[in-house]
């Protein structure tokens, strides 16, 4: 079972807010009832996670969505106030809006990490390149100059490559494929790309 799965298991002993109940705790939300507020909250935990479970995510971002959609929830439920219309429809905005926002962000940190490896990539080859034509190694200016980079990062560039050649032996002599891959993630991660050098 995945993780929503479990996460609605879990929940399944909290009684859900039917349509009458719903109309009742607004009605005292907007009087200022923190009761009414937490109910809601609790009453729509299964709304919320349902909403996560129809992305089809799993996994580590799965755990994100989830958290944000309880975020969003219980900020959504905080922050209503007459005039913002059908309750239940506004909690389901607020919630798709919160789980929109980790998507985006998401798919704009794969993008980097994506750019990231292709500068690796890119000055490992000038490096090789570079090493054939002068017969020695090529100095960070020189590779920097070769392919229009900043010289921090084709030093950054070059920590990463050595880095996952580190692991690649270590997989290789210890079988962790996966925790080198999650190591030179992190790498990818921690590298400060500036798409208006080295583009």
């Amino acid at each position: 079972m995945n993780l929503i799965g479990l996460y609605l298991e879990e929940i399944q002993g909290i009684k859900e807010c039917d349509d009458k109940e719903r109309e009742v705790l607004v009605k005292e939300l907007l009087a200022g009832s923190e009761e009414a507020s937490q109910r809601l909250i609790e009453g729509h935990l299964k709304m919320a996670a349902e909403q996560v479970a129809e992305l089809g995510e799993t996994g580590e971002l799965a755990e994100d969505l989830l958290g944000e959609a309880n975020l969003a929830l219980t900020m959504a439920v905080k922050e209503y106030a007459a005039g913002e219309g059908d309750f239940l429809d506004y909690l389901k905005r607020r919630i798709r809006r919160g789980l929109d926002s980790v998507l985006d962000d998401k798919k704009k940190n794969n993008e980097i990490k994506e750019r990231v490896r292709d500068q690796v990539n890119l000055v490992t080859d000038a490096s090789r390149l570079l090493a054939e034509e002068l017969g020695r190694e090529a100095t960070v200016e020189e590779l920097a100059k070769k392919i229009g980079m900043d010289p921090d990062q084709v030093v950054e560039c070059m920590r990463i490559a050595l880095n996952a050649m580190d692991r690649n032996v270590a997989e290789e002599a210890f079988g962790d494929g996966d925790s080198a891959a999650s190591a030179f993630e992190q790498d990818l991660s921690s590298f400060s790309y500036d798409p208006e050098q080295g583009s």
